[in-house]
């Protein structure tokens, strides 16, 4: 008998899901704290969580084969130190659509100046057609720093709205949906073709501050820059430096180095800056039962398991 436990705000969620799956030799153990799972971690040999809960539970955990984390982010886990002698695997291919609707929401509500107007409507005022001018997507350009399964779903977004779509990687190797490949190289080709600039980059150790204040240079003046990857890739310092001094237009985040953002942080008041608190992308617990339930048999049929991470690359 496999003992599966999960720790999770929504944990009961998740293992009423799992169980009516009714998989096989399973016994799921449901906890929201991971001080209230501490016996049941032991024991087990699947746990199923948020990476920074599992960080400390995969310490307690001598039987652990193998852990699916609820989120797609898994640098926790993957931190110099921390034991690797088990499977872990990651949410992939449902963020995508979410974070797409959270990207080009935030496109559409820039270029149709949604808060000016709004702004507007606090005090009654009717201002002409012709005050706040805007573009059609279709004459812009969306570039995407990082190009994986998220990315791909951006990029067929975007498209659907006419944009044309950029991606840079570390290979140039064609992207469906994306109509120009780029390596991390050619920043200073890609750039400054970018009306959007998305960050969907994951938190690894050759990512750290990627982009800092050399890259933000090589941008236009009136591009906006929109991360949904993870703060740790972006040296908030010289962000600020370049929105303060006009170097690029806009930014739009949802990720930050130390979250939750702390209150005296100058971002805050930054006026061409929107701020979110890391909600671009829920992870909605059918979405990830689902792949659980999929990973489990294959596990009991000893098959390779679906979105493994590697933990020297982090993802």
């Amino acid at each position: 008998m496999h003992q599966l436990t999960i720790i999770s705000a929504e944990a009961e969620h998740y293992a009423e899901l799992i169980k009516q799956a009714n998989l096989p030799d399973l016994s799921v153990h449901a906890f929201t704290e991971p001080a209230q799972a501490r016996t049941q971690v032991s024991q087990s040999d699947i746990l199923l969580g948020l990476p920074a809960y599992m960080a400390q539970a995969i310490r307690e955990a001598p039987a652990l084969k193998w852990l699916q984390s609820t989120s797609a982010g898994v640098e926790e886990l993957c931190a110099a130190g921390l034991r690797r002698d088990y499977t872990l695997t990651n949410a992939r291919d449902v963020f995508g659509p979410i974070m797409s609707e959270y990207v080009l929401g935030y496109v559409l509500a820039l270029e149709r100046n949604v808060l000016a107007f709004y702004q507007h409507q606090q005090r009654n005022e009717w201002v002409s057609w012709d005050h706040y001018p805007y573009r059609r997507l279709s004459d812009l350009t969306l570039g995407l720093l990082g190009v994986g399964s998220i990315g791909k779903h951006i990029a067929a977004t975007a498209q659907h709205f006419g944009m044309r779509v950029l991606g840079m990687k570390r290979s140039a190797d064609p992207v469906e949906g994306v109509d120009e490949m780029y390596t991390l190289e050619q920043r200073a080709a890609f750039l400054p073709q970018v009306d959007y600039l998305v960050a969907v980059l994951p938190a690894t150790p050759q990512t750290e501050d990627f982009v800092d204040a050399e890259f933000l240079a090589l941008m236009r003046q009136d591009a906006v820059f929109i991360n949904v990857g993870r703060g740790s890739t972006v040296d908030e310092t010289a962000l600020l430096q370049a929105l303060q001094q006009g170097k690029i237009k806009q930014a739009v985040l949802d990720v930050f180095a130390a979250e939750p953002l702390a209150t005296d942080s100058p971002l805050w008041q930054q006026p061409n800056v929107l701020i979110t608190p890391h909600n671009s992308a829920l992870s909605f617990p059918e979405h990830i039962a689902a792949i659980f339930v999929r990973n489990y048999q294959r596990y009991r049929r000893h098959e390779p398991l679906q979105y493994v991470v590697d933990f020297k690359q982090g993802y």
